[in-house]
């Protein structure tokens, strides 16, 4: 509602949020749920960082980024489309 006279704006905006949210929820129920497992214990090993912030931006940081770049792309521009057939179709 917010971006309502700015649809492409508006598309864009949620395109980034979804894959931003989910990436941070999956990230936090990963960790909550298995930090004591012996996978967790071997990736956090591997991964050479004595800080668990520092750890979890190198989990996350790759596959966030290319997550928010693809569904940028893909995600807008089937918005985008989705809203042109809506409004043909009233």
């Amino acid at each position: 509602m917010g971006f309502k006279n700015h649809k492409n704006v508006g598309c864009a905006v949620s395109s980034i949020c979804c894959p931003l949210l989910n990436t941070v929820l999956f990230i936090g129920t990963f960790i909550l749920l298995f930090k004591n497992s012996e996978f967790f214990t071997n990736l956090y090993s591997q991964s050479g960082s004595d800080n668990i912030i520092k750890f979890v931006a190198w989990f996350c940081g790759l596959n966030g980024a290319l997550e928010i770049v693809a569904c940028f792309i893909i995600a807008t521009a089937c918005s985008k489309a989705l809203l042109e057939v809506n409004k043909r179709l009233k």
